[in-house]
């Protein structure tokens, strides 16, 4: 090969790889776009056992893009330690009531992010003036391109007499947030849009279903969604909060769940902090 053809083909593999690492992203991607999912698994109550661990992890690895945050209510610590062993997501689970799934551990709440840059932000008991199941909200830091983003997870009452209380704690809890972070809480908040115990969260935050038609709940057993032989939901009670003045197009999308009487509730947003 001459000196000039050897020439000119370097210059011809270095154009290429120029125009190569020019190639814009995906415009359906921006950058720091990121997607949240929040699922009460019904893991003791409904008795499926490590079957809704299989769907959930069916259900993330199925999508196009993994959800960044995960938000787990009802989930029992051996569920939790088989999500962490099979998927590259790390986190925290905070028990509610000790021992009490069928196999020995303990009950709970859980945050879970798909990164290894994730640190312990502290866990809030919810009060509860009318008594009941022991409640709480729990959070992990960690950051989204270079942004300090903290993601919670709750789980409320089901009793309206500690709603109003509940939602109040967990907004103070996550406003202390607010200061240095983008901020997520996902749960199940066990009440319907568009009550007055809902306004303290909506202050500071952006409800991912504006049009608060994805109902997640309502269904008496599990195989709950909206295919043929599924238990349909009734009603919207499980959320996904996202701090104000820090996402822009958000949007949110539910799928059924064979093993849960819940549905997931998906939301898609980009981190682009304006305050």
């Amino acid at each position: 090969m001459s000196s000039a053809l050897r020439v000119a083909r370097l210059a011809g593999l270095a154009l290429l790889v120029y125009a190569l690492l020019r190639v814009p992203a995906d415009a359906a991607t921006q950058p720091g776009t990121l997607t949240v999912l929040q699922f009460n698994m019904c893991g003791s109550a409904c008795g499926t056992r490590f079957a809704v661990v299989d769907d959930l992890e069916s259900a993330i690895t199925g999508q196009a893009r993994p959800p960044f945050v995960v938000t787990l209510d009802e989930v029992c610590r051996g569920q939790y330690n088989r999500l962490v062993a099979d998927l590259p997501y790390h986190g925290h689970f905070q028990p509610t009531v000790p021992h009490w799934c069928w196999d020995g551990s303990d009950y709970g709440i859980a945050v879970l992010v798909r990164t290894s840059d994730v640190a312990y932000a502290g866990s809030a008991p919810l009060p509860a003036p009318a008594g009941g199941e022991p409640r709480t909200m729990t959070c992990v830091r960690t950051t989204v391109r270079a942004e300090p983003l903290v993601a919670c997870a709750a789980h409320l009452d089901t009793d309206p007499a500690n709603t109003p209380s509940q939602v109040a704690a967990v907004a103070e809890h996550a406003d202390a947030f607010r200061v240095g972070a983008a901020v997520v809480v996902g749960g199940d908040f066990n009440t319907t849009p568009r009550q007055p115990a809902l306004d303290r969260m909506e202050a500071g935050f952006v409800e991912a279903d504006a049009g608060d038609d994805a109902f997640t709940g309502g269904c008496s057993r599990d195989r709950c969604g909206d295919a043929p032989g599924y238990v349909h939901p009734t009603r919207k009670i499980d959320y996904l909060f996202l701090s104000r003045g820090d996402f822009s197009g958000i949007s949110a999308a539910v799928t059924s769940a064979p093993h849960s009487d819940h549905r997931p509730l998906w939301a898609t947003a980009t981190l682009a902090r304006t305050r």
